[in-house]
């Protein structure tokens, strides 16, 4: 069913030079086109979609709207001026300050690596110090590469603290004097309110800037971030999947008393930071997740597929869990080889599902569409127990220690210690 994509897998593998097994052939197809809840691959077979483009989808594919008002800008407009600021982008930034009224100023960038990378010049330049200290996934650069041992740069700049809140303490005092801040993604599956405010008391008690990387979360739980669910109050934040839904757009968002002058002292402008699509199409996708409460609508059918798959899992005899967010969630099975079967049998039943990332529904699964997807599912399941993959029932349902750490190491190299799971044997 994929003889295209496999015949253009080998011709691309040759010469492309960034291909990872976890990301790009991660799936066995070359998508091709998208439209609400489902996309299709160049063979042309069909799937519902639930990595809506690892996050940078929340209405659904090709939302008309959003598309029609990024037509008008490129037939009638224009894209990219000799000026780096424009009418609407103006509005843009107006319109995120009234979405995180807790913060006062904004910088645009193209990427979530582009605004995390400005958030900690902006910190240094606020500060006059050197020292970050980083937990969790913020993007492709040199620095940011820290959290994974394989990929990982020499830098004494970039500390990571591996969400242990003892050592950000320790960190904080072999370093006094030298930090300019602390960024951190909220992994809001792995760690909870308590984590997060006690977090922020640390960095707020030692004077040091408070970066939130909301770049995932920033639209997902509700309008103005997690940051507004747990009640955080960072000093800059950081967005982008979602924020335009698929353009590309990311911003910087922050405090006068952080961002003001530090953004007079550095250079952050390019060319296309000031490009009209992903501004218009952000201005689109905001007054739409406003208008409808986006994020709430969403949570509905999210809660409603999650209990669903979970209750499939249990029929099954499948020692896995979802969590705990099902706004954002990730599936984690004990036995982490079925769950890659898994989610390769049910992309030939038609079903995307993400294995090792996050997982997440958009504006455009309905109940109808959310209740295809868990026959197509069932169907996945029975294919896997015929097949002998599926072992027999142990009875046991919840994760083990050893999968989980498994799990939070690979994907954000997290601290077992202070998860919600750190009761787990």
């Amino acid at each position: 069913m994929f003889e295209k994509s496999q015949e253009l897998f080998r011709k691309s593998l040759s010469f492309i030079g960034d291909a990872r097994d976890d990301l790009d052939t991660a799936y066995p197809f070359f998508i091709s086109k998208g439209k609400g809840a489902y996309v299709w691959d160049i063979d042309g077979n069909e799937y519902i979609d639930f990595t809506n483009a690892n996050g940078g989808i929340v209405l659904g594919y090709c939302n008309e709207d959003v598309d029609n008002a990024v037509i008008d800008q490129i037939k009638n407009y224009g894209n990219v001026f000799a000026t780096q600021y424009s009418k609407k982008k103006v509005e843009l930034a107006s319109t995120l300050l009234e979405v995180f009224p807790n913060l006062e100023r904004v910088v645009l960038f193209k990427t979530g690596s582009d605004a995390t990378d400005a958030a900690i010049r902006i910190a240094r330049m606020a500060t006059g110090k050197d020292i970050i200290l980083t937990s969790g996934y913020h993007g492709w650069h040199d620095w940011q590469l820290n959290m994974f041992e394989r990929f990982r740069f020499s830098d004494e700049r970039h500390i990571n603290f591996r969400y242990d809140l003892d050592l950000l303490r320790n960190q904080i005092e072999k370093y006094k004097g030298q930090i300019a801040g602390v960024i951190v993604t909220p992994e809001y599956n792995y760690y909870d309110d308590a984590f997060f405010i006690e977090l922020q008391k640390i960095v707020k008690d030692n004077n040091l800037v408070f970066i939130l990387d909301e770049v995932a979360s920033g639209f997902r739980f509700c309008l103005g971030g997690l940051q507004k669910k747990i009640g955080l109050d960072p000093d800059i934040t950081c967005l982008g999947k979602g924020l335009a839904n698929g353009y590309s757009i990311a911003a910087v968002v922050g405090k006068n008393s952080v961002m003001k002058e530090a953004c007079l002292k550095t250079h952050m402008w390019s060319t296309y930071n000031s490009e009209l699509v992903g501004i218009v199409a952000s201005q689109k996708t905001l007054e739409i997740m406003k208008k409808y409460n986006v994020p709430a609508l969403i949570e509905e059918q999210s809660k409603y597929f999650a209990e669903k798959l979970k209750s499939l899992f249990n029929e099954f005899g499948i020692t896995g869990e979802l969590f705990t967010h099902p706004n954002i969630f990730h599936i984690v099975f004990e036995d982490d080889e079925l769950l890659g079967k898994f989610v390769l049998e049910c992309a030939k039943k038609g079903v995307l599902l993400s294995k090792d990332y996050e997982n997440m529904l958009s504006l455009g699964h309905t109940r109808e569409i959310v209740d295809n997807a868990l026959s197509k599912i069932h169907s996945a399941l029975e294919a896997l127990k015929t097949n002998g993959d599926i072992k027999e029932d142990s009875g046991k349902r919840t994760l083990s220690r050893q999968a989980l750490e498994a799990r939070m190491t690979e994907e954000f190299d997290g601290n077992f210690e202070y998860s919600i799971f750190k009761d787990r044997k």
